[in-house]
């Protein structure tokens, strides 16, 4: 499942993955150096019918932290699970204004503007738009203890 995309946004397979990849392997070559190891697990979901039972199954598996590309219904799916309550889900597509208003989950992070955000032209208006953005209902600080503890 993916985030509906405009026609001149085409979907680049891999491209994400890849990029997660070699910051993996980044972070592990440093690392060595503070006792710490990072792994990347890559699923995709073939079988929309299958998600939630997959999604699931990887918290079973103790994985907490998501990058996720779905549409907004299936993000809101989810992301109201009780067993996701404590994972930390981050929205890498979609732009759907409602997943930041009434539909606002304080375990979502989105990583890309919503639609309603006006595109500034200007480089510093531009950069700051593409920064983390969450609705009211989430702290910035549950991701960071989160982090602390890897």
């Amino acid at each position: 499942l993916k985030a509906n995309r405009p026609f001149f946004d085409p979907e680049i397979k891999d491209l994400g993955s890849q990029g997660a990849v070699l910051g993996i392997d980044d972070n592990n070559t440093t690392g060595r150096f503070t006792g710490q190891s990072f792994t990347l697990k890559t699923v995709i979901i073939a079988d929309p019918s299958t998600l939630e039972a997959q999604f699931k199954s990887l918290l079973q598996d103790k994985q907490s932290y998501f990058l996720i590309d779905l549409p907004a219904d299936a993000m809101l799916s989810l992301s109201r699970l009780p067993e996701a309550k404590d994972a930390i889900l981050m929205d890498v597509a979609n732009g759907d204004d409602r997943l930041r208003g009434h539909d606002c989950q304080s375990n979502v992070f989105f990583l890309m503007p919503s639609d309603a955000m006006p595109l500034m032209v200007n480089e510093h208006s531009f950069s700051s738009a593409f920064q983390f953005t969450t609705c009211s209902g989430m702290s910035f600080s549950k991701l960071r203890k989160s982090l602390r503890k890897l």
